[in-house]
């Protein structure tokens, strides 16, 4: 049971720096990019990184402190966090679309 916690806190921890990282990233790239569509393309991605490192923190918080505070915390960053990635994914979605209808648009006035 040991080993379980805690290649579960490793887990959670590991997948903490990770999100959190490609968060970084996305908002970079989100910075240096010209167009206003791919750059909110690329926000969206990078909220969704933070919408799922909420949702890892909230859990890591719940696994590691069992107190009550810590479950109503945990519990609101993994509310949080989940309304985030559902919200961003639509969003994500619809620019992707747009992102394609302009890029294919662009192609053919070069032609």
């Amino acid at each position: 049971m040991e080993f379980l916690f805690t290649f579960a806190v490793s887990f959670l921890v590991t997948a903490i720096v990770a999100t959190f990282i490609l968060f970084v990233v996305f908002k970079v790239r989100k910075i240096r990019t010209i167009r206003d569509v791919r750059s909110a393309y690329y926000n969206s991605i990078a909220r969704i990184w933070l919408g799922l490192f909420l949702v890892v923190f909230g859990l890591n918080t719940m696994l590691q402190f069992h107190t009550l505070v810590a479950y109503i915390i945990g519990g609101i960053f993994v509310l949080l966090g989940g309304y985030q990635v559902f919200y961003f994914n639509k969003a994500k979605s619809t620019l992707k679309e747009i992102c394609r209808l302009k890029n294919r648009h662009g192609k053919s006035l070069k032609r």
